[in-house]
């Protein structure tokens, strides 16, 4: 989605079900950033789309994962300490979701470094402000002077 020059958010929804995929998906679109939500149903895929490998090669750089934690075989939490202990993976923003704001999930998410913490089922607020946050963080500190905005007006 690119509107009046502005450069789409890439977003990767992992591990979600497709009713949570939706939700996402209706979400984002109803809000004023400009994004491209990509779904990826498990783990293996996602490595492949962010490291634009095999039938991804030509996808765009990622700028949010939005990734579901509790992912069966505890793929969630594997997913994510490979993100971050990858040099060029590693500094994607990544929101973790977790269905209950438990201690053990939080304190193990914080441990593999999620840099948000999002509770199931997702809250609309929550969403929004941290692809807010991403939208104005491109804006002002990535790309100034070379970017359109990713919030439109």
């Amino acid at each position: 989605m690119k509107r009046y020059g502005a450069r789409a958010i890439e977003i990767c929804l992992v591990g979600s079900t497709a009713s949570d995929a939706l939700v996402t998906q209706e979400m984002l679109a109803s809000s004023k950033v400009l994004n491209n939500l990509h779904v990826l149903p498990t783990g293996e895929r996602a490595l492949s789309y962010l490291r634009r490998d095999g039938e991804f090669t030509k996808a765009e750089p990622v700028d949010l994962i939005l990734l579901d934690l509790e992912m069966a075989d505890d793929a969630g939490y594997r997913l994510l300490e490979t993100i971050k202990r990858d040099p060029q993976l590693r500094t994607i923003l990544l929101a973790a979701m977790v269905s209950a704001m438990d201690p053990d999930p939080v304190a193990r998410a914080r441990d593999l470094h999620a840099d948000y913490l999002i509770e199931k089922p997702l809250d609309w607020e929550e969403l929004y402000d941290v692809v807010r946050s991403i939208g104005h963080w491109w804006l002002c500190v990535v790309d100034i002077g070379q970017q359109t905005s990713a919030v439109a007006g």
